[in-house]
């Protein structure tokens, strides 16, 4: 009943705010915005050299996965991890083909598509790698140590386990990763952007608690519909959305002030 109830406030409370969140859409916070509201700045690169980071971002992030797959197959695609470094693989391939950072600012057709799913996504991406370092080095790896590493052997294990080359990329590396293309081709924030990742996020506990838990993977403890702290847990990852949405949203404003004092910098230096 109570992760019932806990569902059904999180829906509920994305069905009534969706209306104000998209409603914010054509008015971008700071300078008026383009794209249909979803200003971009001038990217800190070249566009050449930004198609060539993300070209590495791609593979990269393809590399990854394919590797994950051939060592355990399919079924690591169900943790909210592997999830997460698959969406910021997907945007770094849509960033590649998306034109508009070439100067584009008129698109139709496909290319318009593509450029309004990238920057749908864009927040959903950050947030989902951040929470993936957040809850992993700060929540999962000390509940194991305490309750799982409890001789030698298993700690070693465990640091090993912890320290691999997979895992340190999907729990650490993931959340540079994800914010480079943020930084190098900044937005500020939008409130339809903490509403679809939000909504990212509710689709994901709707899967865990329908699909996994009942086939008793029990990959988070703290999404178990069996503890009446569900409710609190879901608070607290709507609340860490909402502080990090503030969090991307400054770094975003402050990547768009450097490039605009660099963008003031340049004529003075070329009549230099």
């Amino acid at each position: 009943p109570i992760a019932s109830a806990s569902l059904m406030v999180l829906i509920l409370g994305l069905m009534a705010s969706c209306p104000i969140a998209f409603g914010f859409v054509g008015s971008a916070k700071g300078k008026a915005g383009d794209n249909d509201g979803l200003e971009r700045g001038r990217p800190l690169p070249t566009p050449r050299a930004l198609r060539v980071v993300r070209a590495v971002g791609a593979s990269w992030g393809t590399c990854l996965l394919a590797l994950s797959y051939h060592e355990y197959g399919c079924w690591p695609m169900v943790a909210f991890t592997m999830q997460s470094w698959a969406l910021m693989t997907v945007r770094y391939f849509l960033g590649m083909i998306d034109v508009y950072d070439e100067g584009c600012s008129s698109l139709t057709g496909w290319r318009r598509a593509v450029s309004r799913l990238n920057e749908a996504l864009r927040f959903p991406c950050l947030v989902q790698n951040s929470i993936t370092v957040i809850v992993w080095w700060l929540v999962l790896v000390p509940i194991i140590w305490i309750q799982y590493c409890t001789d030698a052997n298993r700690r070693a294990g465990f640091y090993n386990f912890n320290m691999s080359f997979n895992l340190l990329n999907f729990h650490l590396f993931n959340l540079p990763l994800a914010a480079v293309d943020h930084l190098l081709c900044p937005r500020r924030l939008l409130p339809s952007d903490l509403w679809l990742a939000v909504a990212f996020a509710t689709a994901y506990v709707l899967f865990y608690l329908s699909h996994l838990d009942p086939q008793g993977i029990h990959l988070y403890i703290f999404l178990s519909p069996r503890t009446k702290l569900l409710f609190m847990s879901l608070a607290s990852i709507v609340a860490c959305y909402v502080g990090l949405h503030r969090v991307w949203d400054k770094a975003a404003q402050l990547a768009l002030e450097y490039r605009s004092r660099a963008l003031e910098i340049e004529p003075a230096v070329a009549r230099a």
